[in-house]
């Protein structure tokens, strides 16, 4: 076998294995972002939508807490084994959750932790689960 031969057989086989993702389904990604981002009362926080390939993972999100935003990125490709049972709308949700638990989070990395503020963030978490749940 050539070695042209076997380098197309396996960017091929690559190529069957990824599933890219269309500006539609990415569309709806935001859409259902902001959708829950406004039902679960999380709109002191100011949100950026980025479509690009990630490797090995659907997607991510990058939060700041003192400015109050967040970036989330969806992969552009996933990988079909990766991907299958999963949809746009939990793809999204997985992230508002982060997004949801990002002060309280915040909070617990920071080298001095005070008590009143991880109290106030989980409370907030807390309301947000009782209405949603």
């Amino acid at each position: 076998m050539r070695a042209d031969t076997l380098v197309n057989d396996l960017k091929s086989a690559h190529h069957n294995l990824m599933k890219k993702l269309s500006k539609r389904e990415f569309e709806q990604f935001k859409k259902e972002c902001l959708r829950l981002q406004k039902e679960w009362g999380l709109l002191e926080w100011d949100l950026s939508f980025d479509f690009r390939e990630l490797k090995n993972i659907y997607s991510k999100i990058y939060c700041n807490l003192d400015g109050m935003f967040a970036t989330i990125i969806l992969s552009s490709e996933l990988e079909n084994e990766e991907y299958k049972g999963r949809d746009i709308l939990s793809i999204a949700k997985h992230e508002i959750i982060h997004l949801l638990l990002a002060k309280i989070f915040g909070i617990g990395t920071t080298r001095f932790c005070d008590e009143k503020s991880f109290d106030r963030a989980e409370e907030e978490v807390t309301r947000i689960l009782e209405k949603i749940l």
